[in-house]
């Protein structure tokens, strides 16, 4: 099971709630990519045009926090590719330099020593 680096969760960037003393629409997962406090306009005659325009920005944010994170991601995955790359490049030298040996081995040249048969006693 692998560990969990990263937790994306969706946020509300248009949810509104008014209230009757103070006639301003809040909208959650404002400020800083959702991770601030809400965001609060007074509520006019361009109410809709307002609340568009956050939400807009809203989404744009969490997009931007999207991009970052799979920039995040691909920088890990580069870097994980890249030592790969570079183990594989050891491994075919050490296999290349292991194939000259044996291209070189002349099976006639080495002398193989006579055994004799030992005895094994059962115990």
């Amino acid at each position: 099971m692998p560990f969990v680096k990263r937790v994306v969760t969706p946020k509300y960037i248009a949810r509104s709630s008014t209230s009757s003393s103070s006639r301003t629409v809040a909208l959650r997962g404002g400020g800083s990519g959702g991770y601030g406090p809400p965001a609060t306009i007074p509520v006019a005659d361009n109410e809709f045009e307002a609340l568009t325009n956050i939400t807009l920005s809203n989404a744009l944010r969490q997009l931007a926090s999207l991009v970052f994170i799979s920039n995040q991601i691909f920088t890990e995955l580069h870097q994980e590719l890249s030592s790969v790359t570079e183990r594989s490049a050891g491994l075919k030298q050490r296999i290349d330099r292991l194939s000259q040996k044996v291209e070189q081995f002349d099976p006639k040249q080495v002398t193989v020593p006579e055994s004799r048969p030992r005895c094994i006693r059962p115990d």
